[in-house]
């Protein structure tokens, strides 16, 4: 129970309900590096859907804000999601 403890005392210091995992590697798309927002030294930039948290009311949001095929990439959905500032606002507050 300590580590569910950890993991959301560490969820509620970010300003945002919904959070995603992040890395150092902009995919699947790295003609997208440019839209990313700088962050500070050390800390990892792309978006990576491999991870994330969020109430189930705002992921359920995100999830059903367009459809997806099987065969389409996940991080690709998310990461136009959250390049789009006003996709992220309304999805990702």
């Amino acid at each position: 129970m300590q580590n569910v403890d950890k993991l959301l005392e560490e969820y509620e210091k970010f300003k945002s309900k919904v959070i995603f995992s992040a890395e150092e590697f902009c995919w699947p798309q790295p003609s997208l590096q440019s839209l990313y927002p700088e962050v500070n030294s050390g800390e990892k930039r792309y978006l990576n859907s491999g991870g994330f948290i969020g109430p189930a009311v705002n992921l359920i949001k995100i999830i059903n804000h367009a459809s997806i095929k099987d065969d389409d990439d996940d991080q690709l959905y998310y990461t136009n999601i959250f390049l789009d500032s006003t996709l992220r606002v309304s999805l990702m507050p």
